[in-house]
């Protein structure tokens, strides 16, 4: 049972005029006060959506509550963001078939999400979804379940292969069915292989075909009262449409002819020709036409040639004589060939490719693009409704919408939840499953996409592969730390003889003695590092109650996360610096003796020796990573590709790392100096004041010892681990 705040009540239905995008002032369209719940994603459900929304109707997008429509990642390309977020921006893809729709950031995996959805039903006339058949039953949200609540409701499912019959359970996509169902088959070159269509047509025209069965349905539903479930699937919309090519197959009981190109399979000619510098289509649909071509052409005889006099007898001939065109044809330009048969009657047209279609005259004359204002990509252009109506046409009214936007708009105006039900709701659902949208992830320069489990598995990835790489360094690093000036003994006088007589003297294997402590370690504190500052985030995000990112705010959130870090790391850092400190690590015989020797010495608060200086090494060192990373992101110029994203993230991570060793460096030499300390009494008990007798007693050289190897571990390493984080995050979120 929800709590008493979450117990929605049942609204009246609201008249048309009062619903959705309807106003008295408004403009009417065709669908004007309709109101639909689109649980689809990919094409064929939110083409379908978006139709109904540019024909009037109000169009609530329910999305995964962190990943959204499947593709918002389905780029490059990406329109980038121009308001200063993070990110590579909104795919093409996603933007090209949800405008018109508002973003409901929504789980019904989780009741109160279920009771939210079955809510909105009661006040819905369509929903359209695209799961596998009997996906939503368990959650109570098949047609049957929500029937009950809303006989008048309109139900589209949208699947592969429909509700019934032997392959019903596939899940479907459109090159699936262009190839199981005929379309591919006939697509392509005479003597070439099968080829898809150049758009996924089958998606298309099976979101054209739940558009008119939606319509039909509601026509009905005006004389019945009642709502029905329809079953539309691509199999189903891919085999109608293949029209006169089936029916010729029907009529004949043979099997088809095959691929044709560009070719018609029973008129000649009609079909594309290469032309000196392009290609243009030409059809000779009858004979009158024919003989109109070969005028062009320069070859009035063939016309009366018996080969080619009728249409049959060009089927016929059909190589021979489109062989004889094309080698006319190149001997033009394709503008030379569009003079010449402007006026003849003759049906011609130059080869476009997509840049110059949407740049024609005829196109732009007709308005199919229109330039719409984005809240975070600034102006942008999409294709437009290509039906125009004389009193009651669609229109293009709200761009695509940002994942989780309309979340409260939708709860509060749909709904009639309040403000404070609203951020409890929210505040219930966020530490466990991001029940709503428009909590903005403050993940290291990028929205994430993942929950907290997933972005703890791949934090660990991301340390343990940073340490298997980078640790021979941190041994380095430690041993010229540990090095006193006062002492009087040198031992190590520079990074590469360190390297070199640790391996000479103790051997390789000494380079990697007490990894086990660190990969220990860096897994529960990489983790820890990337879920904390996203988290930090979202908590500064409601205490500053803002949503926009900058470079503070990143510092900020960056240093509370190194805070929390160290939390996790000071016994693992502890066990780590005895065993690589040669004067100490022979008493150890591995990470569990020297653990268990520190306690029975010192107690189970002496693996805590030195935690203060690791808090502040660890504050100082994530606040200059995530800092720079933020800031060297929004420099970088925006990644069109994966590959790109990663050298983009190598680079911020670099950066980041070494920014945040140059930083903490003085924090970290005090450090190692108090963890290496085995007496109950240190030296160094404080590390500002540890940093003062330093800098008085040795110089200031002495804080920045180890500093080459760390910056030669933590600039790659950085890198690195951003990579690993980035590539984790998208693998685990692209499975599920």
């Amino acid at each position: 049972m929800l709590p008493l705040r979450l117990r929605l009540a049942s609204f009246p239905r609201l008249t048309l005029l009062r619903r959705g995008n309807a106003s008295l002032a408004a403009p009417r369209q065709p669908l004007t006060g309709l109101r639909v719940l689109d649980m689809s994603r990919v094409l064929a459900g939110p083409y379908c959506a978006q139709i109904l929304g540019d024909l009037g109707a109000e169009v609530i997008k329910i999305e995964h509550p962190t990943r959204g429509d499947d593709t918002r990642a389905w780029g490059p390309p990406y329109a980038p963001y121009l308001d200063g977020r993070s990110g590579q921006g909104e795919s093409a893809y996603y933007l090209s078939v949800n405008r018109n729709k508002k973003s409901l950031a929504l789980s019904f995996k989780e009741k109160a999400g279920v009771d939210i959805i079955t809510k909105l039903v009661k006040n819905s006339d369509v929903l359209v979804e695209n799961y596998l058949p009997g996906s939503l039953k368990k959650y109570g949200l098949d047609y049957e379940s929500l029937a009950k609540i809303n006989p008048k409701l309109i139900y589209a499912s949208i699947t592969g292969y429909g509700q019934t019959g032997p392959y019903s359970d596939r899940a479907g996509y459109d090159v699936m069915v262009e190839a199981e169902m005929g379309l591919m088959h006939i697509t392509g070159p005479r003597d070439g292989p099968p080829v898809k269509v150049g758009v996924a047509v089958t998606d298309l025209t099976t979101g054209l075909y739940a558009v008119n069965s939606v319509l039909a349905a509601i026509i009905e539903r005006g004389q019945s009262g009642q709502g029905q479930h329809l079953d539309v699937c691509l199999s189903d919309c891919q085999v109608a449409t293949l029209s006169n090519m089936a029916q010729s197959v029907l009529v004949t009981g043979k099997r088809d002819g095959g691929r044709y190109g560009t070719s018609h399979p029973s008129v000649v000619p009609y079909r594309a020709f290469r032309t000196s510098d392009g290609d243009i289509l030409i059809g000779g649909a009858n004979d009158r036409l024919f003989g109109v071509l070969c005028n062009c052409l320069g070859k009035p005889e063939w016309a009366s040639d018996e080969r080619f006099s009728t249409n049959s007898s060009r089927v016929a001939n059909r190589e021979v004589l489109e062989n004889w065109i094309e080698d006319a044809t190149k001997s033009k330009t394709t503008q030379e060939w569009l003079d010449i048969f402007e006026g003849t009657g003759l049906p011609y047209a130059k080869v476009n490719d997509l840049k110059d279609t949407l740049n024609h005259p005829h196109v732009t004359a007709r308005g199919m693009v229109k330039e719409l204002d984005h809240p975070a990509l600034g102006k942008l252009k999409v294709l437009n409704s290509p039906v125009q109506y004389s009193r009651t046409g669609p229109s293009i009214r709200n761009p695509p919408p940002l994942l989780g936007q309309h979340t409260e708009e939708v709860l509060a105006e749909v709904l009639g939840l309040d403000a404070a039900e609203i951020k409890q709701l929210e505040h219930d659902q966020v530490s466990y499953f991001l029940l709503l949208g428009e909590i903005v992830s403050m993940a290291p320069g990028q929205v994430t996409t993942a929950t907290f489990p997933q972005q703890l598995l791949a934090g660990g990835v991301a340390g343990i592969s940073e340490i298997l790489i980078m640790y021979p360094l941190d041994v380095v690093k430690t041993r010229l730390q540990l090095q006193r000036s006062t002492s009087g003994t040198v031992v190590y006088t520079s990074m590469i003889g360190c390297f070199r007589k640790i391996a000479k003297q103790e051997g390789v294997g000494r380079f990697y003695r007490g990894i086990l402590a660190p990969i220990l370690m860096e897994t529960p504190k990489r983790a820890t590092k990337f879920t904390a500052n996203d988290s930090w985030a979202k908590f500064y995000a409601e205490v500053f109650q803002t949503q926009r990112r900058d470079q503070k705010l990143a510092i900020l959130t960056g240093a509370s996360a190194g805070a929390t870090e160290s939390i996790v790391v000071v016994p693992f850092e502890l066990v780590k610096i005895r065993l690589q400190d040669k004067s100490s690590s022979a008493r150890y015989k591995g990470v569990v003796d020297c653990a268990v020797k520190i306690v029975r010495e010192s107690g189970p608060l002496g693996l805590y020796q030195g935690f203060e200086s690791t808090v502040w090494r660890h504050i100082v060192w994530n606040a200059g990573y995530f800092g720079c990373i933020f800031q060297v992101r929004s420099l970088l110029p925006t990644a069109d590709t994966k590959k790109g994203t990663m050298v983009n993230d190598l680079i911020a991570g670099s950066v980041g790392g070494t920014v945040g060793t140059l930083l903490n460096t003085p924090f970290d030499v005090v450090k190692s100096r108090i963890q290496s300390t085995t007496g109950a009494k240190e030296t160094l008990p404080w590390v500002w004041s540890g940093i003062l007798k330093v800098y008085r007693e040795e110089g200031v050289a002495a804080l920045y010892k180890g500093l080459v190897p760390k910056v030669m571990r933590f600039a790659p390493g950085g890198g690195i681990m951003l990579v690993v984080y980035s590539f984790m995050i998208d693998l685990l979120t692209t499975r599920e």
